[in-house]
C-alpha cells in the first residue's frame, strides 16, 4: 500500500499540493510559502495531523524552525528514532541536542539510502519543512508501508511538480 500524504495547515494548501501533483505550479495553486504559523505547524504536524505514534520513527526535512519544533514533538511523543535532514552543520548538531537521533547532510548522498540503511523498512513517518521538491522525492522513497508524509512548505517554483510512484519497487 502506498504511503498517506496529509497537507498540513489550511486555506490553499489543499489544492496547491493537488495543483503540485497534477504538475500544476504555484500561480494557479496559491503563495508558496509555510502554510500556518512555523512553530505551531512543525508541532502539529507531528502531534495532530500525523498523530505519530510513540516508538514510531520519523523523518524531517528541514532543520529550521518548523523542522525543529516538529523534532521537538517528536521527541515529546517519544518516537524511536528521530532523523533530520538539513544542510547547515550548526542546526544538524542544534537538532542531535534538541533529540534527533541522526542529522544527515542532503549532500551526503541518496537520502532513502542513508535512511533505509538505519531502518531497513523505511521510516513509519516524515514531514517537509523545506518545499525542495527533490527532496520530497526522496521523503517519498524513504518511506515504510502504510507510512504517512506530512507537506508543510509549498515548493516556491511556480513549475513544481511532485512525481509521485504509488507502488515503490
Amino acid at each position: 500500500m502506498s504511503p498517506r500524504v496529509l497537507v498540513v495547515g489550511g486555506g490553499h494548501a489543499g489544492a496547491t499540493l493537488a495543483a503540485l501533483l497534477q504538475g500544476v505550479g504555484r500561480r494557479a495553486a496559491g503563495p508558496g510559502r509555510t502554510v500556518g504559523l512555523r512553530r505551531s505547524t512543525g508541532a502539529g504536524a507531528v502531534l495532530n495531523s500525523l498523530n505519530c505514534q510513540p516508538g514510531s520513527s520519523l523523518l524531517v526535512l528541514g532543520g529550521g524552525s518548523v523542522g525543529l519544533s516538529a523534532l521537538l514533538a517528536a521527541a515529546l511523543r517519544e518516537l524511536s528514532t528521530i532523523v533530520v535532514v538539513e544542510p547547515l552543520e550548526q542546526r544538524r548538531e542544534l537538532a542531535t541536542a534538541l533529540g534527533a537521533t541522526h542529522a544527515f547532510d542532503p549532500a551526503d548522498g541518496a537520502l532513502a539510502e542513508q535512511v533505509r540503511a538505519i531502518i531497513g523498512s523505511g521510516v513509519d513517518y516524515a514531514v517537509d519543512a523545506t518545499g525542495v521538491v527533490g527532496g520530497l522525492e526522496q521523503a517519498m522513497q524513504s518511506l515504510a508501508q502504510r507510512s504517512a508524509l506530512g507537506i508543510i512548505v509549498i515548493p516556491s517554483d511556480p513549475a513544481a511538480a511532485l512525481p509521485v510512484n504509488l507502488i515503490q519497487a
